[in-house]
């Protein structure tokens, strides 16, 4: 309730007191509607003295009345707890304050900082001086900002012993930095303070790193429905006073990897596999003389001599690897050489994958042919594994069956299912192959003269829920001179991975190749429901789309608007073929590691097999320690779960003698130290608050808008009244 003179903390108290106030006055007004007049010759002799005190006696009883309404209204409103202005008050009452303290320990607090060993280390000093100085009326409340910001003390604290101890345990921690989240958390703390919001203070001790605030406020957040820390912070400015204290580090020069990553899902042993390793050089020099090495279980495999890069430069570098066995494989890069790095751990990435002895690919052949040469799945497999039983340096293992056979197959044993030219299949059949892929498989379908377009699309699409990728329209391109009536594929937009080897070869014979006919694929509206997981992966030069991806679950779906023999196109006949069928195989290939690659701070998950759930289930951490794991429920079965990978490293989990292998990664946005000035935080937040740098004045003047309260006085003087009420009836018995 806001009234004139203020606000109360609990209004529903002070209008019970106003209301309980005029009890006396009722009472009053019917004790004197009690009594009868009785005219008595008596009393005409006792009213004539009565008369000549009745003036003082009134007002002697109006005074009584008002101290004891005055004492039920005070009760109320001492009760209600009432807070009013400084100007108002003239120095009375007592100005209280909640205050939430956000502190900062990400990952980039642990640069070196000005007059600490680190940032993070001034960032609790401050904390720390800043609990000393606040009245012990003031309650507090501990918010860190890593990611995931959580909430330390959440109901406003008294206890200073408490809070110093809660902020002596913080650590710098290896995560990025949440201050969405944190923004978030302290409007709910402010949502629980009793007390008014101009008495409620909000101050931010971080380092002054742009990243953090840059990278909140842009649109991925946005996209995803979190606001932003900009937006957040305006929120919060209109709650409490805001207070941000910025931390400098002693040295910005800082060099790391920001993405090391492989370049296909297929990885197989003696298989080159492509790597990609990018490279930042965040400080503000420019660098040269630096290697990046690769290794496998702690030895160099793959040495790269990273390009000179200017202050704020980046480069990225690719490379192929070979291995010699299958299984989980452990991969880490590591930069030596260069400047002096003031965060030594985004100096190297880890990545976990798997590494397959033979990879299954189930090729399903509508229309098959004696000669190898004449059947789709013959050109396909011949791509796959030129020899006659597979390649020495190919793992790929491709069976051939006919459509009618692909009932009895168990699809969980293939990686891929290629439709070849298949004329039709039963709805059940549908069903298992979208089941298929929801479980991490794929699906390939190339199309021909037997294939039956409404069975397609009714039960294949099945208005976006089936397996397929899209719905098919009418054949197009069906000109009977092909030397004239043809299409070519478009050389614009090549950025999906399957296409982008081609980019930089325009003359190359993928372009080259002629397609006399081809099914015109459908693709969704901008607003359709299904619209964000399908892809056009390449075009024509008409504009149709030749090759549509759609996600479905885990896996994939691709479909190819022509054939993969020489019926409809000679693409076959072309070297860009087999590149872009084994581009086909690796994208679409199910991804191993999928979960088991993760940021710092994430929950690592092993399922779990029947042998599995009654062992003893333990994850071995990167200092070679180790921590029991939590059994949780997982769908259908069991998991074995470890709370947070607080570290970046390599995981494992070991049960029932298997291993499952994780990588915990830092957040690459926090290796940037590039300060965020004054001037843009204020357009960023654009809200009213406060900027210091390192460290808030030692003698900060208190808030002139902060209101006192004033509950416990208006309860001192009701007590004093209380006393006086009796006194003052006694006294004035005494002379009537």
């Amino acid at each position: 309730m806001t009234t004139v003179i203020g606000q109360f903390i609990h209004p529903g108290l002070a209008w019970a007191g106003l209301g309980l106030a005029s009890v006396p006055v009722i009472i009053h007004i019917l004790n004197r509607r009690r009594f009868r007049k009785v005219p008595w010759a008596a009393m005409e002799f006792l009213l004539a003295a009565h008369r000549r005190s009745s003036r003082r006696l009134r007002l002697e009883q109006l005074l009584l009345l008002l101290i004891r309404c005055l004492i039920i209204a005070l009760l109320g409103a001492g009760l209600a707890r009432p807070f009013l202005s400084p100007a108002a008050l003239m120095g009375l009452g007592q100005a209280r304050r909640h205050h939430v303290l956000l502190i900062d320990n990400s990952h980039s607090t642990r640069a070196p900082g000005l007059d600490t060993a680190s940032v993070f280390e001034g960032i609790r000093e401050q904390a720390l001086r800043l609990v000393d100085s606040y009245p012990v009326a003031d309650p507090v409340s501990v918010v860190v900002t890593s990611d995931a910001a959580a909430v330390v003390l959440e109901q406003g604290s008294y206890d200073r012993r408490l809070v110093r101890e809660a902020i002596e345990n913080l650590e710098p921690t290896y995560r990025g930095t949440d201050l969405s989240g944190a923004f978030a958390l302290a409007l709910q703390v402010l949502k629980q303070s009793e007390l008014p919001s101009s008495n409620r203070e909000v101050v931010l001790l971080a380092d002054d790193v742009r990243s953090a605030w840059v990278r909140a406020a842009g649109t991925d957040e946005e996209e995803e429905g979190r606001p932003s820390a900009a937006t957040r912070a305006g929120e919060l400015a209109d709650q409490a006073e805001l207070l941000i204290v910025q931390s400098s580090p002693r040295e910005r020069a800082n060099l790391c990897v920001t993405e090391f990553s492989v370049g296909s899902n297929l990885v197989g042993t003696s298989l080159p596999t492509p790597f990609q390793v990018r490279v930042l050089n965040a400080s503000d020099r420019s660098v040269t003389g630096v290697r990046a090495q690769v290794l496998q279980a702690g030895r160099i495999v793959r040495e790269l001599d990273v390009p000179p890069l200017d202050a704020g430069g980046d480069t990225t570098m690719q490379f192929r690897l070979q291995f010699s066995e299958g299984g989980a494989q452990n991969l880490e890069v590591v930069l030596v050489g260069g400047v002096a790095d003031v965060l030594e751990a985004d100096s190297r990435r880890y990545l976990t994958l798997d590494v397959t002895e033979s990879a299954r690919v189930l090729l399903v052949d509508g229309k098959p042919a004696a000669a190898r040469f004449e059947s789709q799945s013959g050109y396909l497999s011949t791509a796959l594994a030129p020899g006659k039983g597979g390649s020495a340096d190919r793992p790929i293992e491709p069976k051939i069956i006919t459509d009618p056979e692909l009932v009895t197959e168990v699809f969980s044993e293939y990686g891929i299912i290629v439709l070849c030219n298949v004329r039709r299949l039963a709805t059940e059949t549908w069903l298992r192959l979208a089941e298929f892929m929801r479980d991490g498989g794929a699906l390939i379908v190339f199309l021909g003269d037997n294939v039956l377009v409404e069975d397609y699309n009714r039960l294949g699409f099945d208005g976006g829920k089936g397996a397929l990728a899209c719905s098919i329209g009418g054949r197009a391109m069906r000109g009977g001179n092909r030397e004239s009536d043809y299409v070519l594929f478009s050389r614009e937009e090549l950025s999906h991975p399957v296409v982008a080897d081609f980019a930089d070869q325009s003359t190359g014979s993928l372009f080259q190749a002629r397609i006399w006919q081809y099914a015109r694929l459908i693709e969704p509206k901008s607003d359709d429901a299904d619209a964000s997981s399908i892809r056009t992966v390449l075009r024509y030069v008409n504009g149709d789309p030749a090759i549509v991806e759609r996600l479905i679950g885990k896996g994939t779906s691709l479909m190819v608007s022509t054939t993969a023999n020489m019926e409809w196109t000679n693409l076959p006949a072309k070297g860009d073929f087999v590149s872009l069928v084994w581009n086909l195989m690796g994208y679409a290939w199910p991804r191993g590691g999928i979960g088991r690659n993760v940021r710092v701070g994430s929950v690592l998950r092993a399922a779990l097999t029947p042998s599995q759930f009654s062992s003893v289930n333990e994850f071995v951490l990167p200092t070679g320690e180790r921590a029991s794991a939590n059994v949780v429920p997982a769908g259908e079965g069991f998991a074995a779960e470890l709370d947070s990978a607080d570290e970046p490293g390599f995981y494992a989990h070991e049960s029932a003698n298997r291993r499952t292998l994780f990588a915990s990664n830092l957040d690459p946005s926090e290796c940037d130290l590039a300060p965020i000035g004054e001037a843009e935080l204020r357009e960023l937040i654009g809200a009213p608050f406060e900027i210091f740098q390192d460290e808030l004045p030692r003698k900060r003047a208190a808030s002139t808008s902060a209101k006192r309260e004033l509950g416990w006085n208006m309860l001192y003087v009701a007590y004093l009244l209380i006393l006086l009420e009796p006194l003052l009836a006694m006294w004035f018995g005494q002379y009537r």
